[in-house]
């Protein structure tokens, strides 16, 4: 148990970023994240056929377990619920996909 903070190098240069909130630099060690997902297929340059299905895939990550993944295939308007193909975990990212067409 220490009395302050620990400033180890994960904490303080790797695992950190820099606020400037409050008008001086000062070094914050990163304590959270947000739930985040990446596209993996199609590729950002991949071109999809009119008519066909396409299976889009992807990986879903935070602090804590991921229990759904919504996609948008029109700018926001509607969202679909994606399936996960590996089960979930506190510790590791979520792959999941969608079949749309």
């Amino acid at each position: 148990v220490l009395a302050g903070d620990f400033d180890g190098y994960w904490e303080t240069v790797d695992y950190a970023y820099w606020d400037r909130s409050s008008g001086r630099p000062s070094r914050r060690p990163l304590l959270g994240m947000h739930v985040k997902s990446l596209i993996a297929r199609p590729s950002p340059n991949g071109t999809v056929a009119k008519g066909t299905t396409v299976e889009i895939a992807g990986a879903a990550w935070s602090d804590g377990p991921v229990t759904r993944v919504e996609v948008s295939t029109d700018g926001g308007r509607t969202w679909t619920d994606a399936e996960f193909t590996a089960p979930q975990s506190a510790w590791t990212w979520r792959r999941w996909r969608l079949r749309w067409q």
